[in-house]
This record gives structure tokens, C-alpha cells and sequence, in this order.
């Protein structure tokens, strides 16, 4: 019996999946990544996640 190795999309075919850009999903990685405290800014919104793209336009991770 032969295996299919099934092989995970990469960050293009992911974020066209999903009807996003690249910059996008990066964003959205990104927020996952926060400290705590940050984290409940956004989710509050008292930081917005426009603001924070905005301040990591560029960045790579």
C-alpha cells in the first residue's frame, strides 16, 4: 500500500485560499505573536490591527 504525502500550501496559495494578500496573512502571523498586554490592545481595540500593520509596514518576520 503506497502513502500520499500531502504536502502543506506555502504563504501564496494559503493567503489566495483564504481571498487575502500575502502582506495580509503575514499581518494576521504577526498578531499571533504579541505580548500578552499588546495582544489585549488589539482585541480591544484600542490598537487597531490597521495601526499595527501600518507600524510593522516592511518588516519581515
Amino acid at each position: 500500500m503506497r502513502q500520499e504525502t500531502k504536502t502543506q500550501p506555502n504563504q501564496e496559495q494559503l493567503a489566495e485560499m483564504i481571498g487575502i494578500s500575502v502582506d495580509t496573512l503575514n499581518n494576521y502571523k504577526k498578531l499571533t505573536e504579541l505580548i500578552p498586554e499588546l495582544e489585549d490592545l488589539v482585541d480591544t481595540g484600542i490598537v487597531t490591527k490597521d495601526a499595527f500593520a501600518e507600524k510593522n509596514k516592511g518588516k519581515r518576520s
